[in-house]
């Protein structure tokens, strides 16, 4: 809590060496996608990884008022209630940066979101993570109805529930609002909130877009490139799990990563949320085998610099040099160098030349 609170002069620190970016990019933003209004202060778990990585992040919970449900009555909408009209559009519910401190309707806010959100590092990353899944999951307007994600989805189930909610109806009634069939209530659902969503999010807060707008940047383009940076294969410390190397982004965007591979000298993939924002940031991403001995290390980079470093690969870097090379979901070449190494006199010079195997079983 002392943390992530506003008060904290080392705040950005503290995101940097002690929160889960790339989950709480996922939590933050797979709730705009499904406009998960009802989590500033309530509703969700906060987790530690305490036997791993140190990080925290948030694991959601109670998600009844969800998809354009605003509880209180039957409307449905993705862009907007009829009684925040006289909110500051930036504070209505259905903002992309809902949740934190200056877009929260009712002085509430959850507080690593908002530090997410604030930050403008992560505020890149949570922009480019929103649209990876806007076009994953939502997909713009104007996409045919028989390709949509969650219209088939919910046609799907459909017939299945169907009966339920007419038994449920007849016996229970309308907790709040007007009573409506289960018919009607699917179409609001697809009209009210899937149709005003797409606008919403596409549109109204794209890049360019009207006064307000948050940005949300264009489709990640096919085929982006990276740079591998800094190479310590051999750690002063001699602790080998304190090697690293970096990946930097020479792109003017943020570039979502997720499910990206590393192979060649190490081997890793990448988790779902992990962006390395646009080249004005100058931010790389250090990928370690080990992200606390990465955080110890007694020499730059080490923690509280407000580095961002993700892990732990497999293998280790050789000292005699490898190649090293990153792939996109699609199996395209992202990056790739081959280092050159420094091996010690051991490494070079030293032979194992006999091998005695099996033993002779003890005298006693």
């Amino acid at each position: 809590v002392n943390g992530v609170s506003p008060s904290n002069p080392n705040r950005a620190e503290y995101l940097f060496d002690h929160i889960d970016i790339p989950a709480m990019l996922n939590y933050a933003t797979a709730g705009i996608i499904f406009q998960d209004f009802d989590r500033w202060a309530k509703n969700f778990y906060v987790y530690r990884d305490t036997n791993g990585s140190g990080e925290w992040w948030q694991i959601p919970h109670d998600k009844d008022l969800t998809f354009g449900n605003r509880f209180y009555d039957d409307e449905i909408s993705g862009d907007g209630f009829s009684f925040e009209s006289g909110i500051p559009a930036a504070r209505r519910r259905a903002h992309p940066f809902q949740g934190a401190a200056a877009h929260a309707c009712c002085g509430v806010s959850n507080l690593m979101i908002d530090l997410v959100v604030n930050d403008p590092r992560t505020r890149e990353m949570y922009l480019r993570r929103l649209r990876t899944l806007m076009d994953e999951q939502l997909q713009p307007p104007g996409t045919p109805v028989a390709e949509r994600h969650f219209e088939s989805r919910i046609d799907d189930l459909v017939p299945t529930i169907t009966r339920d909610a007419a038994l449920d109806l007849n016996k229970w009634g309308a907790i709040y609002g007007v009573v409506r069939d289960f018919p009607t209530a699917i179409s609001l659902l697809k009209s009210n909130y899937l149709d005003e969503r797409r606008v919403y999010l596409y549109q109204t807060h794209a890049v360019g877009g009207p006064a307000g707008s948050v940005g949300i940047l264009d489709a990640q383009p096919a085929g982006v490139l990276l740079t591998i940076g800094a190479i310590e294969f051999n750690p002063a410390s001699g602790n080998q799990d304190e090697e690293y190397f970096e990946i930097t982004n020479p792109n003017p965007f943020a570039v979502d990563i997720s499910g990206w591979t590393v192979e060649g000298a190490v081997e890793h993939t990448f988790k779902p949320g992990t962006v390395i924002p646009s080249s004005m940031t100058d931010l790389p991403l250090h990928l370690s085998p080990d992200v606390n001995a990465f955080r110890a290390r007694a020499a730059s980079p080490t923690g509280n610099e407000e580095n961002f470093v993700q892990g732990n690969y497999r293998g280790q870097l050789s000292a005699r040099g490898e190649t090293i090379t990153i792939r996109d979901t699609d199996g395209n070449l992202a990056a790739s160098t081959a280092y050159v190494g420094a091996p010690s006199d051991l490494q070079q010079f030293l032979r194992i030349t006999e091998l005695h195997y099996p033993p002779a079983d003890p005298s006693v």
